[in-house]
């Protein structure tokens, strides 16, 4: 979707108790000492320089990393031949996703980022690499594209016709819908996983989490950087802190998100270590 305008609106971005305390200072398991940073507790120190806050983050894996593992093992564990033909067919879109790339303009925050070279592991997660899949709600072919979401992006592109069972079209919109989502949300696992739960749930979590009933879906993609993303890196949040906060929990107990929830983001995350796995097997035989 097209960003809001901006607005003038001050908004007060003190980190919440909550939020602080569960970004674990965890020891790094491949530096072995304490992670610090120069903008510990400072907000405008973490806004103005958000590609430091992400390496951070990146360090604050282990949790994330044993969920991976587990994931990896229960796809293992079903039918290897169907297993190894849904990675074939999902990571030979990789020449598709760096075509895109090539051809597009892109937001260069964006393309740092590693979800573009993830988008392999999307397909296999929402299609199983197969374009012609259909959803029950409506989502259509290999990254699984709704037709309101589709209409909304082919008028950021300037397009009129589309087929989103078209291989490239079906990436070329998840990659611009994906970009758009990695500017509301900046840290990759938020923005992957809003690709699943849904901008306005995720605005729901990211609400409940903090405590700011201010926080809505109506001022949320205010602002420029937009206000969400601001409440999200000042109070550094990412997808292991607010996938095991009360409120999420709860939306899964009572059944109002549904069960992959929890576990999409890890899906996507195993399967592009998986189809990494099949392309070097590949090319060893």
């Amino acid at each position: 979707k097209a960003a809001p305008e901006p607005t003038q609106e001050k908004t007060e971005l003190t980190p919440t108790p909550e939020a602080t305390k569960t970004v674990a200072q965890s020891q790094t398991p491949d530096r072995g000492k304490s992670i610090s940073s120069p903008h510990e507790g400072s907000a405008e120190g973490w806004l103005a320089d958000p590609d430091q806050f992400r390496d951070y983050l990146s360090e604050e894996r282990e949790d994330l990393e044993e969920r991976v593992d587990e994931e990896i093992e229960a796809e293992k564990s079903r039918d290897l031949t169907v297993l190894e033909q849904a990675l074939e067919r999902s990571g030979s879109y990789q020449k598709i996703v760096e075509k895109v790339i090539h051809e597009e303009d892109f937001d260069h925050k964006f393309l740092s980022s590693r979800i573009p070279s993830l988008l392999p592991g999307l397909i296999f997660v929402e299609s199983k690499g197969k374009p012609e899949t259909t959803s029950s709600a409506g989502a259509v072919g290999l990254c699984q594209i709704k037709e309101g979401t589709a209409k909304d992006i082919a008028a950021e592109l300037g397009v009129s016709e589309y087929n989103l069972e078209d291989p490239e079209t079906n990436i070329k919109f998840s990659l611009k819908y994906l970009e758009g989502l990695y500017r509301y949300f900046p840290e990759e696992g938020l923005a992957l996983w809003s690709y699943h739960l849904g901008m306005g749930n995720m605005v729901d979590a990211i609400s409940h989490y903090l405590g700011r009933a201010d926080l809505t879906i109506d001022n949320a993609f205010l602002g420029d950087p937009p206000l969400v993303a601001k409440l999200i890196l000042n109070n550094r949040i990412n997808f292991e802190n607010l996938v095991k906060s009360r409120f999420v929990k709860e939306q899964i107990r009572d059944g109002k998100f549904d069960d992959d929830t929890q576990h999409y983001y890890t899906r996507i995350l195993a399967a592009d270590w998986l189809i990494g796995q099949s392309v070097q097997l590949e090319a060893a035989a």
